[in-house]
């Protein structure tokens, strides 16, 4: 028989090897005899978390920190499978403990700043941040966290400069500098677009990729869409798996609602008609708050939490407290809301929440994730899709398969074109994200303006900046940059309302307009849009076809000029297609809130009886 210490280091050279199996039957054999060996607790615990069984690494590292309470390594790795299982407060009070015993330890207080980070103590996780690079100014994970927070902030320029000098130290890490491409894509600062793009997609395309959703700014293409949601859950781990659920027998099934997004946010403006008219008979309606800002008392927000029969505000939850409340509750269907957008969780699906889990309208693509089994299509967008190549089962809703709210506000008052600083011209506009501005939709933009000499374009920037860089970038495309005019933030109703100042709406590409395109409709005002082949890329071109508009919808760049610049100079034309756009016309298919929440309730009952009848997900067509 080997001596135990030889089992333990035969367990280290395999697991130097990544030999992980064979490392972990030895290192369980060594512990078997020797429970309380610091070395082998940590060994497994680090095994564990290679083969991302976080959970099952977890108490290996609680025992050692537990039996060895004076070893910061302890705490550390403790930390570490803690904020790997979802665990963040927890993993916060470990990292905490270290830090006694070795406050100024760089490694420490750049993971504890990570933990802050995810617990929104942002001005905490910066002075960590900033203490590990004053002990060590070469530590580019230091550099690297602090940048990832002050993104997190909105504090792009600073963030930019904080993700080159971590690609500085370590040139090989290239999500550093995607993220400094991405933090300049968010103020329309485009250096070097080209070489950053082929990076990002190089990348992304092997599923290495940190934020899915920037993929969906970039590319039109739906394989990029779906190896960058897997591996951005590749990435954040996987849990243990949970015991299936048995399904409830009953003929009103509970609907759980998942999002962080509860407040004045344009899913909630889509959805909120919806959660109120569920018919109650057929369905208990549950909302589950899972982060995100804190919402104001009144408004949407408020609004939309008290449309549910139940809301539940697990924002500063763990993942694992809101898994264990969605089994309390015993929800049968789960609905993500949120995808890979800014504060989801994508994660808490998987292990599932719910006998049937469905991804619906906040992310304009597949997840990614093999236990979602539905996505919420319409026939326009599910078109181009390759089914075969997304890992969930489609829902096919008729018309659009956004919903909207027919009490979204109806401004009593438009207005003038002067009070928006606006020439009495042909106005050109665009409201979208200004991250959703690629130089090629400026390009075309840009061509738009140089054939129509007497008009103007008027664009959304939340900040200054943004603005100085769009009118440099016209500069160099030889437009006057005076011709582009720029709005800021404003309330809903104000946002409404200046459509009624525009001629018409200009979309981006490949991430067209969503929401916006619903309210540019809602106010009257003309939206023309290019569409692709991805998800993202035809939504707004669903919503022009739902609304009956299909000549604004373009297939290519050059359609799209022409159709602007033709309807720029004819203004009969123009004339004859506004008066087909009926304001707040709750007639119109996009804006009957009833009809949409009963096509939708015939798939949710499709979905429930089909398992119901023991058969696995399967495609679901819902008829007009």
């Amino acid at each position: 028989m080997k001596p135990p210490s030889a089992s333990l280091e035969k367990a280290l050279k395999l697991f130097q090897a990544n030999q992980l199996p064979a490392a972990l039957k030895e290192v369980r054999a060594f512990l078997q005899i020797r429970p309380n060996n610091f070395e082998a607790l940590q060994l497994c615990g680090a095994i564990f978390s290679d083969l991302n069984r976080h959970d099952d690494a977890l108490p290996h590292f609680r025992r050692a920190a537990n039996l060895y309470p004076n070893s910061a390594q302890s705490h550390h790795n403790l930390g570490k499978a803690l904020m790997s299982a979802g665990e963040i407060p927890e993993a916060s009070g470990s990292f905490a403990a270290a830090l006694k015993i070795e406050p100024r330890m760089p490694l420490l207080l750049c993971a504890s700043a990570n933990a802050l980070t995810e617990l929104k103590r942002y001005d905490e996780a910066v002075t960590q941040f900033k203490l590990a690079i004053a002990v060590d100014a070469n530590f580019a994970d230091a550099h690297y966290g602090l940048a990832r927070t002050l993104m997190i902030r909105k504090n792009y320029p600073a963030a930019k400069a904080a993700f080159l000098q971590a690609s500085k130290i370590n040139p090989q890490d290239n999500q550093a500098k995607l993220n400094a491409f991405h933090c300049g894509l968010e103020i329309a600062d485009w250096h070097e677009f080209d070489k950053w793009t082929a990076l990002s997609r190089s990348l992304t395309r092997d599923s290495i990729c940190e934020a899915p959703f920037r993929a969906l700014l970039l590319f039109d293409e739906p394989e990029i869409h779906a190896a960058a949601g897997k591996g951005a859950l590749t990435m954040r781990g996987q849990s243990k798996p949970l015991p299936q659920r048995p399904r409830r027998t009953t003929n009103r099934p509970r609907l759980g609602y998942f999002s962080s997004d509860f407040r004045p946010h344009p899913t909630s403006r889509l959805l909120v008609g919806l959660i109120e008219r569920h018919n109650r008979e057929n369905f208990e309606v549950i909302g589950v708050s899972t982060g995100g800002p804190p919402s104001p008392s009144d408004g949407i927000g408020q609004r939309i939490r008290t449309a549910f029969d139940t809301f539940i505000d697990m924002s500063e939850a763990t993942n694992t407290a809101i898994r264990d409340k969605a089994r309390e509750l015993e929800i049968d269907i789960a609905i993500d809301l949120m995808g890979h957008t800014e504060y989801a969780r994508p994660e808490l699906f998987s292990p599932r929440l719910a006998p049937l889990q469905i991804n619906f309208l906040g992310y304009p693509a597949t997840s990614g994730n093999p236990e979602m089994d539905y996505i919420v299509l319409d026939p326009f967008i599910a078109e181009t899709i390759d089914f075969q190549k997304i890992t969930e089962r489609p829902v096919i809703l008729p018309g659009c398969y956004q919903p909207n709210d027919d009490r979204r506000p109806t401004p009593p008052i438009m207005p003038s074109r002067t009070q928006h600083h606006l020439p009495d011209t042909f106005v050109f506009c665009c409201f979208n994200e200004p991250r959703k501005i690629t130089p090629a939709t400026f390009d075309s933009w840009m061509r738009i303006l140089r054939a129509t000499k007497q008009s103007v374009l008027w664009l959304y920037t939340p900040n200054e900046l943004i603005a100085e860089n769009l009118r440099a970038e016209a500069s160099r495309r030889g437009v006057d940059p005076s011709r582009i005019i720029f709005c800021g933030r404003v309330s809903h109703e104000e946002h409404l309302a200046r459509y009624g100042s525009a001629d018409l709406f200009l979309d981006t590409f490949p991430y067209t307009a969503h929401t916006t395109a619903s309210d540019a409709l809602w106010a009257g005002c003309p939206v023309l849009t290019r569409i692709g082949t991805s998800f993202a890329s035809r939504v707004a071109g669903s919503i022009l076809a739902t609304y009956g508009l299909p000549e604004l919808i373009a297939k290519s760049s050059d359609e799209f000029e022409m159709i602007a610049c033709r309807l720029a100079s004819s203004p009969g034309e123009l004339q004859a297609i506004r008066d087909r756009i009926v304001p707040y016309d709750v007639a119109s298919p996009l804006f009957d809130t009833q009809r949409y929440t009963d096509s939708f309730e015939k798939a949710l009952q499709a979905i429930w009886a089909r398992q119901g009848a023991h058969k696995n997900p399967g495609r679901i067509v819902i008829s007009a």
